[in-house]
Order: C-alpha cells, then sequence, then structure tokens
C-alpha cells in the first residue's frame, strides 16, 4: 500500500491525514491474515504443533512488512 498511497511527508509537517483508503486496507490486510493463520492451524488437524510454528514465522515476517508498509503510509519513519 506504501507504493500506490505513499505519503507527502512527516506527519509533524503536513496538516492532512494518511490517506484513509491505505490505513484502512492495510488494517485489513493484517487481520485477514491472522484468520488465515487461524484457519490453517484449525484444519491441520494431525499436525497443529507443526501448522502454528510455521504459521508464527510466517506471521513475524508479514508483521514487519506491514510495519513498514504503515510507515510508508504514514510517513512517520523511525
Amino acid at each position: 500500500m506504501g507504493v500506490l498511497y505513499p505519503a507527502d511527508g512527516p506527519s509533524f509537517l503536513r496538516s492532512t491525514p494518511p490517506h484513509p483508503l491505505a490505513n484502512n486496507a492495510c488494517a485489513f490486510l493484517g487481520w485477514l491474515s491472522l484468520a488465515l493463520a487461524a484457519f490453517w492451524v484449525y484444519r491441520m488437524k494431525g499436525f497443529r504443533w507443526f501448522a502454528a510454528s510455521l504459521v508464527t514465522l510466517l506471521e513475524m515476517i508479514l508483521l514487519g512488512a506491514f510495519f513498514v508498509s504503515g510507515m510508508a503510509i504514514t510517513g512517520d519513519w523511525l
């Protein structure tokens, strides 16, 4: 989302909030990712320990990507 709706600058230099569609889409994709992770852990009945560990690893990577995307949308970098 940061590529489609980049911020004009840091939030303390501009008076307009970040694009609401980009914020909502980023939040929706984050919740969808967590819901699908729970679904796949539930679905893998014989290998739930394996599915949970794999999904946890993938979610950590995705949360990092969502963090960078959120920084690109709002313009507030570390």
